[in-house]
């Protein structure tokens, strides 16, 4: 469990996991909402064995009812990844690796244990560092990092920091959808590394498939396969009637493999999306990713087939921000959509309260108690009733997008050269018309991703630091820049005391005509 998630959702993982016991690690406090959990203490235990191959963890995905979705996998297809990835990617003991994966996600396992079965270097940033690109770039490089496995949004704020990568000899892509835009700003500040493109989900352990990116194609936004199958699985891009797809025809993209993970907690969504072959070993999954296959026999990815959308690399349900929507009283209907914008992917939700007394803000600490960061809505919209089509389901394509924001304070424009060029990074990053001084960077948008970019613009712009968590502290136009400002200037006080020394000092010829302009006030 990861102590950075929400409290609720935590208690949630735990519920829905049947945990029996909590073991937490030094230094962290236990939300109360995991008081019911006993807390063993001595060393050992006094559990029966289990035998190896009962064995296992529980990892958690989204779900569209509110609840995490726990998947129960053996340590078997871990282990034999475990075996298989340094010989296939030539990784030895003299590697230095990075572990950039959250607590609480699945990639976890791969940057973590890689390293360690190779006896390899592991450097851990601290958690600030991982929210602050361009210090996290600064890290990378201090420390030598020579194998980095990145999300493609992570990849694009680490490049956008300019900072170079000399030692960098390997990048293995996951997580999200890359494009080979994405791969020529890489390779600009690690322009000897190899580049990879991996895919697998938390339901197929690890790396499914792979595509080694070679020389980048161009930089246009068109994506970079996910390859073929490795290690003895297969992707398979089926039809609707569960036939293979001709050669760049649509469809669901299924994971062939005798390496799976065991299924869900939950039996029904285990029937659901996989299923065992006459052999008794040999399983099928279905991603629920939509595919087209290559002349050679690749897969290209092309979006989901269902409610679920990726947020930096994170796979969030729909369905989950609608539920913890739909769980305050105050809220009589909700959806929420993923859209475009120029920071990447983002999400934006939809309420129909109950009354005029309930508000956005309301709303949104409401959600913030709930869902973690990645799947908190950037924008959220008040409706009086969500469009319906004519067979009684929501018009998603008739939902409006957000209104013109009135000006914040009056309508207050940027006023010093500062504010002017905050203001103007946030039109770029949000896509925005218009800001005022007064307006607040997470009410019109903002969110974790477009506070790397600003960050990294505004250290480019200023030719200084400018630490991510300024950002937060100071939220406003007119706040940020007084804060940046006044870094910069001595305290009033000792202003004023300068202002006096340097009067004193101007030359005494001035001073006859500074008398007889006092008589004649």
């Amino acid at each position: 469990l990861d102590a950075a998630h929400p409290s609720a959702r935590l208690a949630a993982q735990a519920r829905s996991a049947g945990a029996q016991a909590l073991l937490a690690c030094p230094g962290v406090t236990v939300p109360q909402e995991l008081s019911w959990l006993p807390r063993p203490g001595g060393e050992g235990h006094d559990g029966a064995a289990v035998p190896y191959e009962q064995q296992g963890y529980l990892s958690f995905t989204s779900g569209s009812t509110g609840e995490p979705k726990p998947v129960r996998a053996g340590e078997r297809p871990l282990a034999r990844f475990l075996a298989w990835y340094p010989t296939a990617l030539d990784l030895t003991e003299d590697d230095t690796f990075a572990l950039l994966a959250g607590l609480a996600h699945d990639p976890l396992l791969r940057d973590a244990f890689t390293p360690l079965v190779l006896g390899a270097r592991l450097c851990v940033p601290g958690h600030d560092l991982v929210r602050d690109p361009a210090k996290l770039a600064a890290w990378l490089r201090d420390h030598a990092v020579t194998v980095v496995h990145l999300t493609p949004q992570l990849a694009t704020l680490i490049a956008a920091a300019g900072v170079a990568l000399p030692d960098l000899r390997l990048v293995v892509f996951g997580g999200d959808r890359l494009t080979w835009a994405d791969v020529a700003r890489f390779a600009q500040v690690a322009p000897r590394a190899r580049m990879v493109n991996s895919y697998g989900t938390t339901e197929t352990p690890q790396t499914q498939a792979m595509h080694l990116v070679g020389e980048p194609g161009g930089d246009s936004g068109d994506p970079v396969p996910v390859g073929h199958g490795v290690d003895g699985a297969e992707l398979l891009v089926l039809g609707a009637d569960g036939a293979p797809a001709a050669v760049g025809e649509l469809g669901e993209v299924v994971i062939r493999s005798r390496r799976l993970a065991e299924g869900y907690l939950d039996e029904r969504l285990t029937e659901e999306r996989f299923a065992v072959e006459a052999d008794g070993v040999t399983g099928r999954y279905r991603t629920g990713d939509l595919g087209r296959y290559e002349p050679d026999g690749g897969v290209v990815l092309a979006g989901r087939s269902d409610g679920q959308v990726k947020i930096r690399g994170y796979r969030v349900e729909l369905g989950e921000i609608e539920h913890a929507l739909l769980a305050h009283p105050g809220v009589r209907a909700a959806v929420a959509v993923a859209v475009d914008q120029r920071a990447g992917p983002a999400l934006r939700a939809y309420a129909v309260p109950e009354s005029a007394a309930t508000h956005a803000g309301e709303l949104q600490r409401h959600l913030r108690s709930s869902l973690p960061d990645y799947a908190l809505p950037a924008d959220l919209i008040l409706l009086p009733a969500l469009p319906l089509t004519p067979n009684g389901k929501v018009d998603r394509a008739a939902l409006p997008a957000p209104a013109s924001r009135p000006a914040a304070r009056g309508g207050e424009e940027p006023a010093t050269g500062t504010e002017r060029l905050i203001a103007g990074v946030w039109r770029e990053v949000l896509g925005l018309p218009r800001v005022s001084a007064g307006e607040n960077f997470f009410e019109i948008g903002g969110h974790s991703l477009a506070t790397a970019q600003v960050q990294a613009r505004l250290t480019a712009s200023l030719g200084r630091d400018v630490p991510i968590v300024d950002l937060f502290r100071f939220p406003t136009v007119r706040a940020l820049a007084a804060h940046l400002d006044g870094e910069r200037r001595t305290a009033g006080p000792e202003r004023a005391a300068r202002r006096i020394a340097a009067r004193q000092a101007r030359p005494s010829s001035r001073r006859p005509y500074q008398a007889r302009q006092e008589n004649k006030e």
